[in-house]
């Protein structure tokens, strides 16, 4: 009995200020912060301004200064205020984008279904196309959240909305650019073509 007294004895030790029991390779104590070695307290190093009055933030802080706090603060999600849009702004946004997903369709009716009126369907969505363009390179401009969509941001499904609708639009402007063309060429060759045989 005696020896197993003696292993406990020397496995802990306490410590000389408080009291507290310690493991035997202990060489601070967490509770009042006294150094076994160097035989004096230590001192504590503050990060910031030495306020003595204000309350602390962790109530295992105040009580234990040298024990790592329990709670942690949630990190706060930045946003930047340029990825905020005005109410008006974001009205205006939907309409575009809306007419922006509409314009492929336009254009595809006119070609596939309204082949004899195709050059008025064209005269009608190319310069609709234009405009729209024209409006959504002003609003890309004005704000930064309309060219680079930002997850945190509340208005991050307007802004992908109309990220897909500039590029439809654009698609649309090329297609028909490309189509208008092609019109014109080809009445010019049937013409020139028709000059030629009428010819001989």
């Amino acid at each position: 009995m005696s020896t197993l007294s003696s292993v406990t004895e020397s496995s802990s030790k306490r410590c000389p200020s408080c009291g507290v029991e310690l493991a035997a390779g202990a060489v601070l104590c967490i509770q009042c912060g006294y150094h076994l070695v160097h035989g004096r307290h230590l001192a504590l190093v503050y990060d910031g301004d030495d306020d003595t009055n204000a309350a602390p933030a962790d109530p295992t802080f105040a009580s234990n200064p040298y024990a790592a706090p329990r709670t942690v603060t949630p990190p706060v999600a930045f946003i930047d205020p340029s990825a905020e849009l005005p109410d008006s702004i974001v009205r205006a946004v939907r309409g575009i984008s809306r007419d922006g997903g509409l314009l492929p369709w336009m254009a595809l009716f006119g070609v596939c279904v309204c082949q004899f009126t195709l050059p008025l369907i064209l005269v009608v969505v190319f310069p609709w196309s234009i405009g729209r363009l024209i409006q959504m390179q002003q609003l890309r401009q004005r704000f930064l959240l309309l060219r680079q969509p930002n997850s945190l941001s509340p208005h991050y499904e307007v802004a992908m909305a109309f990220q897909s609708a500039w590029q439809r639009c654009w698609l649309t402007f090329g297609a028909c650019a490309l189509l208008w063309i092609v019109i014109i060429v080809t009445q010019l060759w049937f013409n020139w073509m028709s000059e030629f045989f009428g010819r001989g």
